[in-house]
C-alpha cells in the first residue's frame, strides 16, 4: 500500500478513509499522513479534511533535544519557496476534540536517559550537521527522492521495527507509534459502535505501521483513497 509517491512532476501523500466490513461497527478512520515541508494549499486541504472528522489524534512532543529540528525545517523550506506544517496547520482553530497521542515531556526525558552517549552524539551532534551540509545542495526533487527511498526501505507487515531499544530510532520512531497504537486499541473496543469520524495526523514515515495495524488487527478496509499533493517538484 503506497504512502508516498514522487514522480518528475510533483510529491503528494495519499490520504486514506478506513470502514470497518462489519455494519454494526461504525467508527471509522481518516489517516492523513503529513510531510512536514510542502505548500500552502497542502496543509489548507489537510485541514480541511480534518474538519470533516469528530475527533484528531495528533504528534507532537515537548523536547528540547529536536527543536534543533523545526528550525532546521524553516530553513530549508525557505530556501525552497515553501512553508512548514508547523507554521499553517492550527489544530485549534478547528474546534474539534483532540487527543495528544505521542510521548509526553516526561517520557521523552526518560527514554533520553537510557541512550549511550554514542548515540546522544549521534543525535545531538552527527544528524544535525549532516542535515546542514545535505541542505546546502537540496532542491525539491532531491528532498522526494530522500524522502520515498527512505519510505521504501520500512517494514510494511505490522510490527515492531528492528530499531533497537535504547537508540535515539528507537525513541523518534517506535515508541511514539506504541502511543498511537494504544489509542487506536482503545477507541476501537470502547467506541466501535459510534458512528464517528476519527482523524489521524502523523509524519508519513509513520503511516505504514499505523495502516497496517488498522487493516491487520483492527480489521478495517480502504473504502477511499485520494492523493494530497505536498508541492510541485517544478517551481511554477
Amino acid at each position: 500500500m503506497k504512502i508516498v509517491e514522487s514522480t518528475d512532476f510533483y510529491l503528494r501523500v495519499v490520504m486514506f478513509d478506513f470502514k470497518h466490513p462489519d455494519k454494526n461497527i461504525k467508527l471509522s478512520f481518516r489517516i492523513l499522513p503529513m510531510f512536514h515541508i510542502g505548500t500552502k494549499k497542502y496543509y489548507n486541504s489537510v485541514m480541511e479534511k480534518l474538519s470533516e472528522c469528530d475527533e484528531i489524534l495528533y504528534e507532537g512532543f515537548n523536547f528540547k533535544k529536536i527543536r534543533f529540528q523545526s528550525q532546521q525545517f524553516k530553513r530549508i523550506a525557505k530556501k525552497l519557496n515553501l512553508t512548514t506544517q508547523m507554521e499553517r496547520v492550527n489544530l485549534k482553530k478547528l474546534n474539534k476534540t483532540l487527543t495528544h497521542s505521542d510521548l509526553t515531556t516526561q517520557q521523552a526525558n526518560s527514554l533520553w536517559k537510557n541512550l549511550s552517549i554514542n548515540e546522544k552524539f549521534k543525535f545531538l551532534i552527527h544528524d544535525p550537521i549532516k542535515l546542514h551540509y545535505f541542505s546546502y545542495s537540496l532542491n525539491r526533487k532531491k528532498l522526494a527522492k530522500n524522502f520515498t527511498t527512505a519510505a521504501k526501505e520500512q517494514m510494511l507487515a505490522y510490527g515492531p521495527r528492528f530499531d533497537e531499544e535504547g537508540t535515539a530510532e528507537n525513541l523518534i520512531m517506535n515508541e511514539r507509534e506504541k502511543i498511537l497504537l494504544q489509542i487506536l486499541g482503545s477507541r476501537f473496543h470502547r467506541q466501535k459502535c459510534f458512528d464517528k469520524k476519527i482523524g489521524i495526523i502523523y509524519g508519513a514515515g509513520h503511516m505504514k505501521r499505523i495502516v497496517r495495524y488498522i487493516i491487520d488487527q483492527l480489521g478495517y478496509i480502504s473504502k477511499h483513497a485520494e492523493f494530497l499533493e505536498v508541492y510541485p517538484i517544478l517551481e511554477s
